[in-house]
């Protein structure tokens, strides 16, 4: 019995022998043909003599690849610059329209002279008949535009860093994706994937003012922290829903719909929630398997003292004491933030029409509030008068999304907003940051496509737009714009690497991956992967061999380890496997330590 099972071992091992022979005797054969087509290609090549002796003087004198260096910088400037003029916009059917908005409609006797200045801008526009030039002539950094493709559903969430540097979306599809501009080239690829929670849709994600750290909110009960790598920090505990008295809960009990970090304080962030409550969060006051208590509460009534959703929250800039938040039925409350309590100031339930929500609220920095709803306005308030009305409203701005937002410019001479519904094309619509006369819009998609979240960064002066289509667009000017996409988009793809033809990145990822044939690097070893095997194999070309092969190897946990000497026995799992008869090919070498 143990003859016949020696007997079918050493036909195994005969059979496998004659395999990789064969294997390795068709790799040399595919060397030998290249290298004979180079030396024919070589020959039929005529050298003037003259020019050869030229090329040796120059480099015998040590400046044989000056000009040549100038020349590839040149030609890699112009190609930057050809990439870079690839992403101009292009007015198409409803993309740049120069008409006017509805005049803004004065709620106050102060408002009187919005519709004067209307009417002026009016004039101005129709002289105006390339929508480009105009866009030049107010400084608005949208002549060129990039698309970072999220998936399918709408991006319900977005955010970029302070530094300009990093992006985070998320969706309705359940998924987050972080984007790095320095990482990125003119793919325009996410660098890593996650999803918070399985099957919860994400609401809102916001980076703290160092942009190390990113609250997420998404469709349950328990909003978390996770670091700029999108790798998990600390997540709220879920309030008691049985509570008649949600102050005495220490979490929220429905979906947490926005969140807002504190300006002046890192550690301390602020939630809103569909069960009425706002709270305030401690990042320092971790208990314990990294989870967070609230113990700020403030409350939201409807007029008919019912609970009412809230949707949106903001809070004062300057001295982070006023927090204002807007509720399901069009009304805005405040509250006076206390070291220990929430304490209700105001509350306006007209603030929108009845029945509607309040999507968005912005303060600027001289203490005005910003207002959008689904009602189809944008209003201008007195965040310490709420209750004697807006000072400027604008109509006429169909609002489908229920995070739709509006935000300041840089420098808060404008004010821009998206609109969206099903007979509305995806437009961003700039606005006067004073009166919100209407200036001018930037048609970014179709019919059905609507433009949700609305960001502008101060440092790279770039406009970052998501639709409801799954994309997020970024709008740059190529001379008013720095970093951010403008560095990406002038990157080329890199070069293919020899571990893209077998599915890995690196050699630390080579787990599961099948056999595949012999890959060529130039200049350089043959790579051969085997699903549980790696082997190196010189060819006549390469360079004497390093004397250790430790930076080609994979981490411990890996499925696959390199044997310091090709030929020799190859461990897999600790458990040396029968040496393979390949030493003897011609084409092999043994890799000494």
């Amino acid at each position: 019995m143990s003859s016949k099972e020696g007997s079918g071992s050493g036909r195994r091992k005969k059979l496998v022998a004659q395999d990789y022979s064969a294997l390795f005797t068709k790799m040399a054969t595919t060397i030998d043909e290249k290298e004979a087509k180079k030396q024919t290609e070589e020959e039929n090549t005529i050298v003037n003599p003259d020019e050869d002796e030229q090329m040796d003087m120059a480099a015998m004198m040590g400046f044989a690849g000056f000009g040549k260096k100038g020349e590839d910088k040149e030609l890699k400037k112009k190609q930057q610059a050809d990439m870079i003029a690839s992403t101009k916009r292009i007015p198409v059917d409803q993309k740049e329209s120069d008409a006017p908005l509805a005049a803004a409609t004065p709620d106050t006797p102060s408002t009187t002279s919005a519709t004067k200045v209307d009417s002026n801008e009016s004039e101005d526009d129709g002289d105006d008949v390339d929508g480009i030039e105009a866009q030049d002539s107010l400084g608005i950094p949208v002549s060129h535009e990039v698309t970072l493709k999220h998936g399918e559903r709408p991006i319900s969430a977005m955010d970029i860093d302070p530094s300009g540097a990093r992006v985070v979306t998320g969706s309705f599809d359940y998924k987050v994706k972080l984007w790095d501009f320095a990482a990125m080239d003119a793919r325009m690829r996410s660098f890593r994937e996650v999803e918070p929670f399985e099957g919860v849709q994400v609401r809102k994600l916001l980076f703290n003012n160092t942009g190390d750290l990113i609250v997420v909110c998404t469709g349950n009960a328990t909003p978390k922290v996770v670091d700029r790598d999108g790798f998990d920090v600390v997540e709220c505990l879920k309030g008691d829903q049985y509570f008649n008295d949600l102050s005495k809960t220490y979490g929220h009990v429905s979906l947490v719909n926005d969140a807002t970090w504190h300006p002046t304080k890192k550690n301390l962030f602020i939630t809103c929630s569909a069960d009425s409550t706002v709270r305030v969060w401690n990042t320092d006051s971790t208990q314990l398997n990294n989870t967070l208590k609230s113990s700020i509460c403030g409350k939201c009534r409807a007029r008919n003292g019912k609970r009412a959703g809230i949707l949106s929250v903001a809070i004062s800039p300057v001295c982070g004491k006023l927090v204002v938040v807007g509720c399901e039925g069009g009304s805005i409350q405040s509250f006076s933030l206390g070291d220990r309590m929430m304490i209700p100031k105001q509350q306006h339930h007209g603030a929108h029409a009845e029945g509607t929500d309040v999507t968005c609220l912005r303060f600027s920095r001289d203490g005005r509030l910003l207002s959008r709803s689904t009602d189809g306005t944008v209003k201008l308030w007195n965040a310490k008068k709420l209750t004697q009305g807006p000072t400027y409203s604008q109509g006429d701005l169909p609002c489908y999304y229920s995070m739709t937002e509006c935000v300041f410019s840089p420098d808060e001479q404008y004010v821009l907003t998206g609109l969206s519904g099903p007979d509305v094309g995806g437009v961003l619509v700039l606005l006067d940051g004073h009166n919100l006369t209407p200036v001018r819009r930037f048609g970014l998609a179709g019919t059905g496509i609507g433009v949700i979240r609305i960001k502008w960064h101060p440092r790279i002066n770039q406009i970052l737009c998501s639709l409801s289509k799954g994309h997020t667009k970024v709008l740059f000017d190529n001379d008013k714009s720095f970093r951010g996409a403008k560095f990406c988009v002038s990157k080329a793809p890199r070069k293919a690497n020899a571990l893209d033809a077998v599915g890995v990145e690196s050699f630390g990822s080579v787990e599961g991956k099948s056999a595949a044939s012999h890959v060529e690097v130039a200049d350089g070893p043959h790579l051969l992967f085997s699903p549980v095997f790696i082997f190196v194999v010189p060819c006549k070309r390469t360079p004497p061999f390093p004397t250790s092969i430790a930076s080609l190897s994979p981490p411990p946990t890996s499925r696959v380890a390199l044997s310091p000497i090709v030929g020799d026995a190859v461990r897999c799992h600790g458990q040396p496997t029968p040496t393979l008869p390949f030493s003897d090919h011609p084409r092999t070498t043994r890799w000494h330590r």
